[in-house]
């Protein structure tokens, strides 16, 4: 405040706004002054955050740095998490049904295309962890060849930043034992599920399934209905 009651502004140097957001290595300053891969990054200190413009999009660290999506080998700083393309990600979203309904598709590389390399899935409602594409690959050939009218079907899907969700629906018929049920060539249909992807280079890093079992069972044959 100045004498006259008007409010004067403060403008801290960025060295103390770092301070303030408790970024511990002070190397790192220098590093997100450079150009983040081929984008020259213009740090603003104002509300204790830092943006950075550029026409790839946004890279977010911890620390509140921010520089654009596409961009890969970022500076070094706190838990950097790289964000892909809002168009990217819809793309892959409307790709991710189709791949993993079997009636729609029984080529398991689709589904592969999807992951990076040491990609993971988890489906956690049968204790499934499956690592790397190589036994990704033979889990969706068995899972295919299970049921091999599987459908998805997607309710609502968001993303933000390395995440996204999908709330969806499935349906098949159990011909084989799967999932821990026996088979009894029953139909089930409409079984809500969700599955949560985490994000890394335009690629899946990690999806977890989570899905209505006790449904399942139901409908099949394996439950009383009431």
């Amino acid at each position: 405040m100045t004498g006259d009651g008007r409010q004067q502004k403060v403008r801290f140097p960025a060295l103390l706004t770092f301070v303030t957001l408790g970024v511990k290595d002070p190397s790192c300053i220098g590093s997100v002054l450079h150009r983040c891969d081929v984008m020259t990054m213009k740090v603003v200190a104002q509300s204790s955050e830092f943006a950075a413009e550029g026409a790839h999009g946004m890279c977010r660290a911890q620390s509140r740095i921010t520089a654009p999506a596409g961009v890969r080998n970022c500076p070094q700083t706190a838990e950097k998490e790289c964000v892909m393309l809002t168009a990217d990600i819809e793309r892959m979203l409307d790709e991710w049904a189709i791949a993993w309904s079997s009636s729609a598709n029984n080529d398991p590389e689709r589904v592969l295309a999807l992951f990076a390399d040491d990609g993971i899935y988890e489906d956690v409602t049968s204790g499934v962890v499956v690592r790397g594409k190589e036994d990704l690959r033979r889990y969706l050939i068995g899972a295919f060849a299970t049921i091999p009218d599987f459908t998805f079907g997607v309710l609502r899907r968001f993303a933000s930043g390395p995440w996204a969700a999908i709330e969806w629906t499935m349906s098949g018929i159990n011909r084989s034992d799967w999932a821990g049920m026996t088979a009894t060539g029953r139909h089930f249909a409409s079984v809500r599920g969700t599955s949560i992807l985490e994000l890394e280079d335009g690629k899946i890093h990690r999806q977890s399934d989570y899905w209505d079992a006790a449904t399942v069972m139901k409908q099949v044959g394996l439950m009383p209905s009431r």
